[in-house]
């Protein structure tokens, strides 16, 4: 988990060679990740990198997790002080649709770096009120919902904790999506001057603002020599944040803003997820 920096640089803008021009890098770029999508992963066995960066937990399925969705009105923001392990920790949860979340947690009369973030997947079978969150496929969290729509934290076996200290977490009226600042590692690919991400936390694919350290990533990029439309295995440290999509009738999207290059791999896939746990980072 790393804390954020407050800093939002804007992502540098890039003459426009056109719509149809736009549209066509657009389909070239999606054209090959969903040929990724389909490459061998790095254990020698044919199998959907889709898959392995977006599975579900076996129990749910995907038709039950769509209804899960729409049963909790998303995006929704909770909030709620919970007991650390040597205080009072803030925590602030977004729930997103597709099974994604965004955690913020900030321990309280802590000195810097104090504030960690994470992205992750949730998972809730239609016909249950718990909820679990998961970071790389290992459950990290589990919450009951209760009626009035707040989360309460359970323990470890997921049971609820006997103990007189606050274990809610309280639903907001209106979503406040955090732009969670955090190490990720992910499948970049880089060509037709397009950059984007398939995240292995959460599997959340988007572009990445040419902006920041990008240069950096897109050099060693460039310097492996992929083959043509081949995904590299990045990790940075950087923000999601909202930008302009570059159709103006589109709305916001994600973006991946790389504030520090740490390294690319020739594989291909995500394999073990280390390097996604969320470190203890500086301001």
């Amino acid at each position: 988990m790393q804390n954020e920096i407050p800093t939002s640089p804007r992502t540098a803008s890039h003459r426009s060679r056109g719509p149809r021009h736009d549209l066509r890098l657009l389909a070239l770029v999606a054209g090959s990740m969903c040929a990724l999508a389909l490459a061998p992963v790095a254990d020698g066995h044919s199998a959907p990198v889709s898959r392995r960066l977006m599975a579900t937990p076996e129990r749910v399925t995907p038709t039950a997790s769509a209804a899960a969705a729409d049963s909790l009105h998303l995006p929704a923001s909770f909030e709620g002080k919970l007991p650390g392990a040597d205080g009072t920790v803030d925590w602030h949860l977004d729930l997103l649709p597709e099974q994604r979340y965004r955690l913020r947690r900030t321990y309280e009369g802590k000195p810097a770096p104090n504030r960690f973030d994470e992205i992750g997947r949730w998972a809730r079978a239609a016909d249950s009120p718990r909820l679990d969150l998961f970071v790389a496929d290992e459950k990290r969290v589990q919450f009951l919902i209760e009626a009035d729509s707040s989360l309460r934290k359970l323990d470890t076996a997921g049971k609820p904790i006997a103990s007189s200290l606050s274990d809610r977490l309280e639903r907001l009226p209106h979503p406040e999506l955090i732009e969670p600042h955090l190490k990720v590692s992910g499948l970049f690919i880089y060509m037709a001057d397009a950059a984007m991400i398939t995240l292995c936390a959460d599997g959340s694919r988007m572009p990445v603002a040419m902006e920041g350290d990008f240069r950096a990533l897109q050099a060693a990029y460039q310097k492996a020599r992929p083959p043509f439309g081949k995904a590299l295995l990045a990790s940075v440290e950087g923000r999601i944040a909202t930008r302009p999509s570059m159709e103006e009738s589109l709305p916001p999207l994600d973006t991946l803003v790389v504030e520090r290059f740490i390294d690319l791999s020739p594989q291909a896939s995500c394999g073990p997820a280390a390097g996604d746990r969320p470190p203890r980072g500086t301001n």
